[in-house]
């Protein structure tokens, strides 16, 4: 019987990514449900919604609940930075470089 090998490849934070959209749309980002930002007189938005999140960064919603509890793979965050014009490092700053181990091929000499 062949059992079944779990990698874990280097991931980063997502709420880094989605307060940058968030700032981007000029609103506060919930990933979560919030009633405390819409005024119930005109129903007027006044944050940015786990739905509107995922359309902006153009995943899914399940995406989004996945990667705030697992964070964000290198490759797709490398992506979603590019796409949104940002470097990763801009983004996630020295988590990138912690996920990444720039210092240590740096400091390595190779």
């Amino acid at each position: 019987m062949a059992t079944k090998m779990i990698t874990t490849e280097p991931r980063v934070r997502f709420q880094p990514l989605a307060d940058l959209v968030a700032y981007q749309q000029g609103v506060p980002a919930h990933t979560t449900p919030c009633t405390a930002c819409w005024n119930d007189s005109t129903i007027t938005r006044a944050c940015l919604t786990k739905p509107e999140l995922a359309r902006l960064l153009g995943v899914s919603q399940r995406t989004v609940d996945r990667w705030k509890v697992r964070g964000v793979a290198l490759e797709a965050a490398d992506r979603l930075a590019t796409r949104l014009g940002y470097n990763p490092v801009a983004i996630w700053g020295f988590d990138w470089d912690a996920a990444t181990d720039i210092t240590e091929t740096v400091g390595s000499g190779r």
